[in-house]
Parts: C-alpha cells; sequence; structure tokens
C-alpha cells in the first residue's frame, strides 16, 4: 500500500473514531440527564431505606430495594470507557498520520532534490549536446568546404589534362603528318 492509499485509510479512520466519538458524546450528554434522574432516584431510596430501617424490618426493606441504580451506573461506566476508548484511538491515528506526514515530507523533500539534480544533469547535457552540435556542424561545414576545394581542383585539374591530351593529339596528328609527308606515304 503506497502513502497516498494508507493516509486515504488513515483519514477514513479518523473522520469514523471522530463520528464514533461524537455519538458517544452525544449519548453521554443524554445520560448525564439519566444520570442526574437515577442519582436522585438513589438519593430517593437511600432516604426511603434510612426511613424503612427506622420503623420497618429489614426483611421488608430488601424486598422494597431496587438495583436499577446500580445498572445505570455501569452502563454510564461502560459509556465513559468507549469514550476514552476512541479517544486514546484517535489519538493513536492522529500520532500514525503525523508520521505518515513526516514520512511523505521526507519523501518530497528528497524527490526534489532529485528532481533538481535531474535538471542541473539535463541542463548540463543539453549544454554538452549543443557545443557537440555546433562542433559537428562546424567540422562538417569545413569538411564540405575541403570538398569542394578537391573537388573543385579535380575539376580543373581533369581540364587540364583534357587540354593537354587534346593538345598532346593534335601534336601527334601533326607530326604524323609530317612524317607521312616526309616519307610520302599517305596514312
Amino acid at each position: 500500500m503506497n502513502y497516498q492509499d494508507e493516509m486515504s485509510w488513515l483519514k477514513g479512520q479518523l473522520s469514523w473514531v471522530k463520528k464514533e466519538r461524537r455519538d458517544l458524546e452525544q449519548s453521554l450528554r443524554s445520560q448525564e440527564s439519566q444520570e442526574v434522574a437515577a442519582i436522585l432516584l438513589l438519593a430517593h431510596w437511600q432516604a426511603e431505606r434510612e426511613e424503612c430501617l427506622q420503623g420497618k424490618s429489614i426483611a421488608d426493606c430488601v424486598k422494597e430495594e431496587t438495583p436499577p441504580s446500580e445498572a445505570l451506573a455501569i452502563c454510564g461506566d461502560q459509556r465513559v470507557s468507549e469514550l476514552t476508548a476512541a479517544s486514546t484511538r484517535e489519538k493513536q491515528l492522529r500520532e500514525h498520520i503525523e508520521e505518515l506526514v513526516t514520512s511523505l515530507e521526507k519523501l518530497i523533500r528528497n524527490n526534489n532534490i532529485e528532481k533538481d539534480q535531474s535538471e542541473e544533469l539535463i541542463s548540463e547535457l543539453r549544454k554538452t549536446y549543443s557545443n557537440l552540435s555546433t562542433a559537428y556542424r562546424n567540422t562538417k561545414r569545413k569538411y564540405e568546404n575541403q570538398l569542394s576545394k578537391l573537388e573543385s581542383q579535380v575539376s580543373t585539374m581533369s581540364e587540364r589534362q583534357a587540354a593537354q591530351i587534346q593538345s598532346l593529339e593534335g601534336r601527334a596528328r601533326r607530326l604524323q603528318e609530317e612524317l607521312d609527308n616526309a616519307n610520302g606515304t599517305p596514312l
């Protein structure tokens, strides 16, 4: 489970615990009035008991006593313990969320540092690429110029050679003609 999923789950748990806490607090408030009534009832029963003990036998008084006040007190204690447990759970969830937030912030800082380093590396690579590209274009242009000069020289040399060949062929023909004229034999 990644941090975002865990954070979402924990937020959901925190929300659920808060809702449970509100419900428990509301039921506790509603039971506070019941407790007040139970305390008044208990005080009334205790007063009746004292009156009973003064004027009646103990067996008659025990028959008249009713234990619902103890049940109300136990129910109130149970609500208080549930509220305490919910509060403890909420505190634990908050601590866990704080730990996750701290971890997440640390990961974000590390990620930002890596991002900055990556951006610096990319910038350096772009500069290096630009320099290499410029050097390549300059070298290519230089060799293209040299190739053009060499082609021009080859062309010039070819023209000279062709001219020399024509000149030599013409001279050879003239010499042949002279030789033929001197020998008197036609070719």
